[in-house]
């Protein structure tokens, strides 16, 4: 059976937030909980690894896995 490739450029802005974490919640997606974003603790956890700081690792790691799934570890 024979395929067809397109390639479509979509900006992102053209869509509304919602419509987008609906579409990923219907794929089976999961989006972190409570929609958790996460970029700032990503953004220290990163800092931590460039700095080697080991200590500041763990509890960054144990809020990014609460923030982003709910789990307590």
């Amino acid at each position: 059976m024979p395929t067809i490739s397109v390639d479509v450029d979509v900006d992102l802005d053209e869509f509304d937030t919602q419509d987008l974490i609906d579409e990923l919640e219907r794929r089976g997606k999961e989006l972190g909980h409570r929609g958790a974003d996460c970029s700032e603790l990503l953004d220290k956890i990163h800092a931590a690894l460039c700095l080697n700081s080991v200590d500041q690792l763990i509890p960054l790691a144990r809020e990014l896995i609460y923030q982003s799934s709910g789990r307590v570890v």
